[in-house]
C-alpha cells in the first residue's frame, strides 16, 4: 500500500511493483524470522521499512516520474491531481517564454535536421517567412532577411551570467566553424536552469553579465553570427551556465497557430507561431485581493457572496461559506486549479472558465477538466477505479473561446467586468448570475 498508492501514484505499473515489493518481503521477512523471534522484535517492521526505502531510492535514481510529491486525502485524489499537473500546465517540464514578438517560424525543432543532435538536440531555431520565403529579392545581402536585426527578448527572468557579442555577421553563404554559437546570451532562471541564446548580430546585446532581466526584455538583436547559415534565432535550455553544455527538455508557456491559443507545448518544424501579449487591464481585472468580496444575484433572486481568503500555505481561493475554489496568475494566464466542496455555483464556475488568458487577441483554446470536476459522483467512483489502468479516462478536451471581455465554452458564458475587477455574469445552461454593485452617495461640488 506504500509503494502502490502513498509514496508512489496508483498507476498499473505501481501496482506491478508493489506486488514485486510484497514477494520480496515476504523473502526477507521469512529469512530473518528466527533472528527477530529470539530477540522478540517485531518481525515486520525492518523489513518494511527496508524494502519501501530501498524501492523508492532506486526508482528515484534512474528519473522515474510517478512519485506523489504531493499527498492528497486519497490515492485516487493524488492521481487526479498528478494528471491535472501534468496535462493542464505541463507538470514538471521546464517551461519558458517565445524569445520574440511577432510571428516566427520554426526552423529547426528538437533533434533537427541538420544540427541539434546528441546532447544538444533539445533546441529551436526560428526564422522569419512572408509568402513562404525568409527573405525578400535574392537573399544575398543580410539585410534581405526578415528576422536580420530584429529584437531577441529574454524567455525567463534570471541573471545574465555569459555573454558575447564580438563576433562578425556571417555573410550568406558563409558560416563560422570556430564560434559555434557566434554572439550569445545565457541566462539563469530564478528557478535554476540555464537558457542560451545564440547567432546575435555583432554588437547588438543590451545586457551584460550580472544584469536581472525579466521576460520580455530586449537583451540583443537577431544576427547571423556562428555557425549560422542565415539569420536565425536559437534557443536551448542547458544544465550549466557554460557554452557547450548538455540541453534539457523544455517546453514553452503558449504560443498562436493557426489562429488558436497553445499552452505548455511545443510546435513542429514549418509550423508559424506567433507569441502572445499580455493585455493589462485584463490582468488588472484578475487581480484578486484578499478579502475581497464578490456579490451576485441568482435566478432566485438570492445573493450570493464569494470572498477571497487565504490558507496557511499562501494559496488563495474564493470562498462561498462552505466550498473553496483555488486560483493561480501567472504571466499571462488567470487559472483555477482545485476545487475543494460540494456541488456548487464555484464548481460550475471552474468548468465555465478553467482557464483565462490575459492577452489582448480573442482566440480559441482548449482544457482538460479534471475528472472530479466535470463527473457525477456514481461516474467518479467507475473511473477512479479505471483511471490508473488508463490515463486516456482523464484526457478529455473542451474547447473555449475568449472574445473580448467573455469566455464562452458549451458550458455556457461568463463576462468579465468593464469597469471593476472580477466577473459581470455568469451564465450556465441551468443557472444565472448576476453582478451586484454595492450603492454609492455621490457629493456634488458643483
Amino acid at each position: 500500500m506504500a509503494i502502490g498508492g502513498v509514496f508512489l501514484l496508483p498507476t498499473f505499473k505501481n501496482y506491478l511493483i508493489a506486488i514485486l515489493s510484497v514477494i520480496v518481503s515476504v523473502v526477507v521477512v521469512d529469512a530473518m524470522q528466527v533472528f527477530f523471534q529470539l530477540y522478540s522484535l517485531p518481525v515486520y517492521t525492518l523489513p518494511f521499512n527496508f524494502i519501501t526505502i530501498m524501492v523508492i531510492l532506486l526508482l528515484y535514481s534512474v528519473g522515474y516520474v510517478y512519485f506523489n510529491y504531493s499527498i492528497k486525502g486519497t490515492p485516487e485524489k493524488s492521481l487526479i491531481s498528478f494528471l491535472s499537473s501534468t496535462f493542464r500546465f505541463g507538470g514538471n517540464d521546464i517551461k519558458i517564454h517565445l524569445p520574440f514578438s511577432g510571428k516566427w517560424s520554426v526552423y529547426q525543432a528538437f533533434d533537427g535536421e541538420w544540427t541539434h543532435k546528441g546532447k544538444w538536440k533539445y533546441a529551436y531555431d526560428f526564422v522569419i517567412k512572408k509568402n513562404g520565403k525568409s527573405y525578400r529579392n535574392d537573399g544575398l545581402f543580410l539585410e534581405d532577411y526578415f528576422a536580420f536585426s530584429q529584437d531577441v527578448l529574454s524567455p525567463v527572468n534570471g541573471y545574465v551570467v555569459a555573454k558575447r557579442d564580438d563576433l562578425k555577421d556571417n555573410i550568406i553563404g558563409e558560416v563560422d566553424r570556430v564560434n559555434n554559437w557566434g554572439n550569445y546570451v545565457i541566462i539563469k532562471s530564478d528557478l535554476g536552469f540555464f537558457v542560451e541564446i545564440s547567432h546575435l548580430m555583432q554588437y547588438s546585446a543590451k545586457v551584460n553579465v550580472g544584469d536581472y532581466v525579466k521576460v520580455g526584455d530586449i537583451i540583443g538583436k537577431c544576427g547571423n553570427s556562428g555557425y549560422s547559415p542565415e539569420p536565425h534565432i536559437h534557443i536551448q535550455v542547458q544544465k550549466y551556465g557554460v557554452l557547450g553544455s548538455e540541453t534539457l527538455p523544455f517546453k514553452f508557456f503558449d504560443y498562436i497557430k493557426n489562429n488558436k491559443l497553445y499552452f505548455y507545448s511545443l510546435p513542429k518544424k514549418d509550423d508559424e507561431i506567433e507569441a502572445t501579449i499580455l493585455d493589462k487591464s485584463m490582468k488588472l481585472r484578475f487581480n484578486f485581493i484578499l478579502d475581497d468580496i464578490y456579490k451576485f444575484k441568482d435566478n432566485n433572486g438570492n445573493i450570493i457572496e464569494f470572498t477571497v481568503k487565504m490558507n496557511d500555505k499562501g494559496e488563495f481561493y474564493l470562498f462561498d461559506g462552505k466550498n473553496k475554489l483555488f486560483f493561480y496568475m501567472q504571466g499571462k494566464l488567470f487559472y483555477f486549479y482545485v476545487y475543494d466542496g460540494k456541488d456548487s455555483y464555484l464548481k460550475e464556475i471552474f468548468k465555465l472558465v478553467p482557464k483565462i488568458p490575459l492577452i489582448n487577441k480573442n482566440k480559441k483554446y482548449k482544457d482538460i477538466l479534471p475528472i472530479d470536476i466535470r463527473l457525477n459522483k456514481f461516474k467518479l467512483i467507475l473511473i477512479e477505479f479505471l483511471l490508473p489502468f488508463n490515463f486516456k479516462f482523464f484526457l478529455k478536451k473542451d474547447s473555449y473561446f475568449k472574445e473580448n471581455l467573455c469566455v464562452k465554452s458549451s458550458f455556457g458564458e461568463v463576462y468579465f467586468s468593464f469597469y471593476e475587477k472580477g466577473f459581470e455574469k455568469i451564465k450556465s445552461k441551468n443557472f444565472e448570475l448576476r453582478r451586484v454593485y454595492e450603492k454609492m452617495d455621490y457629493v456634488n461640488n458643483s
